[in-house]
């Protein structure tokens, strides 16, 4: 795993942002600014979220997916 930090790019005012399903522990998205940052897990593989930015204008929404790599085999010793 490792630190992330993403941002989605709207323009309005008073813009609001939710995700769901709800991120893990170390992830966190901050209603205001839409960032999502945290640690990501350890665990290789894929999860997509439903992001929402709303404001009085409507609502967008867009997906998030965030996928963490298999970590590489240990160096082997050779003798």
């Amino acid at each position: 795993g490792g630190f992330i930090a993403v941002a989605p790019r709207v323009n309005g005012d008073g813009v609001r942002y939710s995700i769901s399903p709800a991120l893990p522990a170390r992830l966190a998205l901050d209603p205001a600014s839409g960032l999502v940052s945290g640690f990501v897990g350890e665990d290789a593989g894929s999860r997509t979220y439903a992001v929402e930015a709303a404001n009085a204008a409507g609502v967008l929404r867009m997906t998030l997916t965030i996928s963490v790599s298999a970590a590489p085999p240990a160096a082997c010793a050779t003798g």
